[in-house]
């Protein structure tokens, strides 16, 4: 899977109008699965 830097942080208006740049899968692997393989991923609540 070939990506790119993002130019900024993901926000939740990107999540909420799909512009975030996450894919479904529909066209094979997605960044996701990729972020989750790598564990490149950070999860945090709104608390954090």
């Amino acid at each position: 899977m070939k990506t790119v830097p993002a130019r900024r942080p993901i926000t939740v208006r990107d999540l909420l109008r799909h512009t975030a740049g996450l894919t479904y899968g529909v066209f094979g692997d997605t960044a996701f699965e990729y972020a989750s393989e790598f564990r490149v991923l950070v999860y945090q609540t709104i608390a954090d």
